[in-house]
């Protein structure tokens, strides 16, 4: 068997190192050991390449093949011995790059190690991957998988491979890593990536480290792809910002042909934007993100002499804001509207230490806009030592409706205080706005100030990980026994109607209420047959929402010209009325086109496209105040959270069962 350090001694060689004493010190081992491990590079050389390799001549050694480097194929790779350092690179890219899912058998008998053994590599490779949130565990299947998100997969990879670079390795190894980066390549080889990178970058100064992580990415994301391992736009971070940047545009064109989505490009343009001016770098390692945050978290916590490292929603800001930051230094691109002096004025000391602990050449309209992240921070600590919520303003502009769905949507998963929900025209003016800790928003806006996050009117599962990234903590069901406890003391001995009122203020997202006030319409009372069709036939959305609109005027509910009004907030929200993965709920605005308050349901026969989406069931509203609907969309709310509630409607065929059947779905809920 032959190893690393055989190797080695081949490297000294070349280098010119030919005294046996020399070469012995230089690798740490006896003489007797180094003419051994001579001995048996020979011993190969002659079995596999008919000749030695190295000749001794008293204390002198000498080279004898000087091209050896191109023989090294015909040793084969089971003569060669990992060291651990080698055999957890190999077995890291051989999970990463060809398995994903793997059995730890199969592992085993490939390397011919115990599976205790292999447990102990994967273990390793469990602490290196920790730091980009990965893990390798048991799956469902009583085999291995890689958990985490994909965009952390493909930088972890980008590093990984990267770091075969250094002299840690030796040619046979590296040989064998080459062989099996081709082995991989499904897509594209990383030759062919290199040089798409290298026509792209023509007239770009780009640094060789540089060039290798775009080129990793490019490799790395084509094949992923070609395997099906593609990234979710949840994953990305500042996904409008790099969108609209010329670099975007430029990317998007020129690999327009190759197998890189709009994900992929966005991505990598991220990763592109922090490296192709090696001038006036702010911080040289823009793709380790986490690192700079650390960095400057660190700073904050020295000069502060606070803790920042436990907020997760200060860490989420930074992280959303510091790569459009550096973007905009390095391009001289101004925010508008300059909040420094004002915040130099009011905020002095946060301002000045904040500045220490960025470093680096910011701007001081940069630096203010973190230093106003700095003074939030600082704010909710001060609300955690006090036990008060985060404060949440709701900012919608698809009607009331729906913002009293994202209010029922936010109060049930998380512990939040929603302090109000306003249409987006009173935003500007809004006077509690210095209270508020987050904006939550069907509309793409922007807020110097403030958070913004921007959500469905009825939550997916991205609206919920989005607001838990953010650092919103969720809902506990349960009602504490000391909050109970207190509850009754302080409402002991207080007339009916002000005990109810309190428990509606105090314990409602830990309630349902089921005393009635007044007689409320339920959805399944709006939605008699009459205002049903089931099984339409429609070739587009605009065909769909006919049907649905003629269906509301038969029904004397709106005037024909209500299309028009439908139309206009579709083309002004789009997506954003899609409540469903099949369904979406368009309205209208209050006005004289809408006789009364109702709702009809359209199901279709076949799928349409709804910006992307595939369509199926269309709810329309039209309501002539802000309030008679309202429990009727949160029964809306409350059925798409079933499970397989669309697909159970769609195989209703007979309208007269669509109301037993929101019925059953509603039973218990109030």
């Amino acid at each position: 068997m032959i190893g690393d350090r055989n190797f080695r001694i081949l490297e000294l060689l070349k280098q010119g190192k030919n005294n046996i004493f020399d070469i012995s010190n230089e690798l740490n081992i006896s003489e007797r050991m180094l003419r051994y491990d001579i001995g048996i590079l020979n011993q190969f050389f002659i079995y596999y390449i008919s000749y030695e390799i190295i000749g001794i001549k008293n204390a002198n050694l000498k080279l004898l093949i000087e091209d050896y480097e191109e023989k090294l194929e015909l040793i084969p790779f089971r003569e060669y011995v990992f060291n651990s350092f080698e055999r957890q690179m190999y077995i890291t890219l051989d999970i990463f790059l060809e398995n994903n899912k793997f059995k730890l058998q199969e592992l085993s008998n490939k390397y011919d190690i115990s599976k205790s053994t292999l447990r102990n590599v994967i273990k390793d490779i469990n602490l290196e991957i920790e730091k980009y949130d990965l893990k390798i565990d048991l799956d469902s299947n009583r085999g291995y998988s890689i958990y985490g998100k994909e965009s952390k997969i493909r930088l972890y990879l980008i590093n990984k491979l990267r770091s075969l670079n250094n002299s840690k390795f030796n040619i046979y190894f590296l040989r064998l890593v080459s062989k099996k980066l081709f082995n991989y390549s499904k897509n594209i080889d990383l030759e062919r990536s290199k040089e798409l990178v290298r026509k792209f970058t023509e007239d770009i100064k780009l640094t060789d480290e540089a060039f290798d992580i775009v080129s990793l990415y490019v490799y790395i994301s084509e094949n992923r792809n070609f395997e099906n391992h593609k990234l979710l736009e949840c994953e990305l971070d500042n996904k409008s910002f790099i969108q609209k940047t010329e670099e975007y545009k430029k990317i998007s064109e020129y690999f327009v042909n190759e197998n890189l989505n709009e994900f992929d490009i966005t991505m990598l343009t991220d990763i592109y934007l922090g490296l192709y001016n090696e001038e006036d770098y702010i911080y040289s390692n823009y793709i380790e993100t986490d690192d700079m945050i650390n960095n400057i978290i660190n700073n904050l916590n020295e000069n502060f002499d606070k803790d920042f490292s436990k907020d997760k929603i200060f860490r989420e800001e930074l992280l959303h804001h510091i790569k459009p930051a550096i973007y905009r230094v390095k391009k001289n691109i101004s925010l508008g509207d300059s909040i420094s002096k004002e915040v130099m004025k009011e905020y002095e000391e946060v301002y000045n230490k904040t500045k220490k602990s960025l470093g680096f050449k910011w701007n001081s309209e940069e630096i203010s806009y973190i230093a106003i992240m700095v003074k939030r921070a600082l704010d909710r600590m001060d609300k955690n030592i006090r036990n008060e919520m985060i404060k949440v303003l709701v900012v919608c502009g698809l009607g009331y409706s729906s913002s009293k769905l994202i209010v029922e949507n936010l109060e049930e998963n998380f512990e939040v205080d929603v302090i109000e929900a306003i249409p987006y025209n009173k935003l500007k003016d809004y006077e509690n706005i210095d209270k508020v800790d987050l904006i939550v928003t069907t509309l793409d806006i922007l807020s110097k100030r403030n958070e913004i996050i921007k959500v469905n009117p009825i939550f997916k599962k991205e609206d919920i990980e989005k607001l838990e990234k953010y650092g919103l903590p969720r809902r506990n069901i349960k009602i504490s026994e000391s909050k109970l406890f207190e509850f009754i003391k302080e409402n002991s001995g207080k007339k009916e109607d002000e005990i109810k009122e309190n428990i509606r203020k105090v314990l409602r997202p830990y309630i349902y209420m089921d005393i009635e006030e007044n007689k409320s319409r339920r959805i399944y009372d709006f939605l008699s047959s009459e205002n049903i069709k089931l099984n339409a036939s429609a070739r587009n959305i605009d065909e769909a929402l006919k049907i649905a609109v003629n269906l509301m005027v038969e029904n004397q509910i709106v005037e024909k010209e209500y299309y028009n009004n439908i139309k206009q907030q579709i083309d002004k929200y789009g997506k954003y009325i899609q409540i469903g993965n099949m369904s979406i709920l368009p309205h209208g605005k209050i006005d004289d086109r809408v006789k009364k308050t109702g709702f009809v349901l359209v199901t279709l026969k076949d799928e349409i496209d709804f910006f992307g989406a595939k369509i199926r069931i269309i709810i329309m509203l039209a309501s002539k105040n802000k309030e008679e609907h309202l429990d009727a969309i949160l029964d809306i709310n409350k059925c798409l959270k079933k499970y397989n509630f669309e697909e159970e409607l769609l195989k209703i065929s007979n309208k007269e069962e669509i109301s037993k059947f929101l019925k059953v779905m509603l039973r218990g809920e109030n």
